[in-house]
This record gives structure tokens, C-alpha cells and sequence, in this order.
């Protein structure tokens, strides 16, 4: 794992299909079926991806909440890849370690299997999820994330 120090979105670093943006989530559906998308990287990404909230809402009845790959999506004028990465049980909770844990060994799975060389994600958990990426997140993330193809963006802002 790497960082890098980066106060512009995510969304843009990516160069093409083979490389991904990490979206934080959380495991709640709405009564229409929608996952919830509400606020920081979550909603840039459901403005960005149209239909977003509805495909992950699906994912989540049918799989719980996990990491999912949601596809290559056009951002601007890059192709990129898309993967939600599940730090809250719950919008209003707090992020959690043993789900940030969990989604980063999805999100090696995810790598390999759709073969992407780099995957941008920002400091999970952290922001409005209340952890501190230093004393908590980094030692999670170090013990899963152990190869370069994983970027961490410190200095995201977001929306």
C-alpha cells in the first residue's frame, strides 16, 4: 500500500478501465430498494454513476454488506472501475474495524480478480465515519493491503 497526497476527487485519478475508485458505504437500504447513498464519497458517487444506489441496494438484499466491483463507468472523460467498500453497518454508526478488515480482503479478492493495477480509495472509515487513519485505519489496511497496486489519497474533501 502506498499514500499519496491529494485534495482533488477520487474519481479523476483513474486512468482507464484497469484501475479503480474505492466508494465508502454502508448496509442500508431504503424502503424503495436503494442503497443508501447520502453524504461525502457516497454521494459523489451516486451523482457521478447514475442508477449507483439502485444496482448496490440490489447487492446488498442479495449478497449483505460486503465489497462489491460495480463495473467500468464513464467519469468525465475517463473510463474507470468502480468497487464499494462497506466501512458502517449502519449511516448513523460509526465506521467499524473488523468491517473495515473484512471489506480490504474483499477488495484484494476484487483486484485480482478483475485484474486492476491500481485502486485509488481514500482514508477508509475516517472523516464521517470518526476513525483516525493514523493510530487505527493505516494498521488495518497495512496488514491486508500489502502491495503497491493500493493507493491511499490522503487530503480527499470530497463534495
Amino acid at each position: 500500500m502506498i499514500e499519496i497526497q491529494n485534495t482533488g476527487s477520487l474519481f479523476y485519478l483513474s486512468q482507464n478501465e484497469h484501475e479503480a475508485v474505492v466508494v465508502t458505504t454502508n448496509g442500508v437500504i431504503r424502503k424503495n430498494g436503494d442503497a443508501v447513498l447520502g453524504k461525502g464519497q457516497a454521494l459523489e458517487a451516486k451523482k457521478l454513476v447514475p442508477g449507483l444506489e439502485h444496482r448496490l441496494g440490489e447487492y446488498l438484499r442479495r449478497y449483505g454488506n460486503r465489497a462489491f466491483y460495480m463495473g467500468v463507468h464513464r467519469v468525465g472523460d475517463r473510463l474507470t472501475s468502480l468497487v464499494t467498500f462497506p466501512t458502517k453497518h449502519h449511516y448513523r454508526d460509526n465506521s467499524d474495524l473488523d468491517l473495515i478488515m473484512r471489506s480490504a480482503v474483499q477488495l484484494k479478492e476484487i483486484a485480482a480478480k478483475f485484474q486492476l493495477s491500481k485502486i485509488y480509495l481514500p482514508p477508509v472509515g475516517c472523516g464521517l465515519g470518526k476513525l483516525d487513519y493514523e493510530k487505527q485505519v493505516r494498521l488495518v489496511l497495512n496488514q491486508v493491503l500489502d502491495d503497491d497496486r493500493f493507493v491511499v489519497v490522503l487530503g480527499y474533501k470530497g463534495l
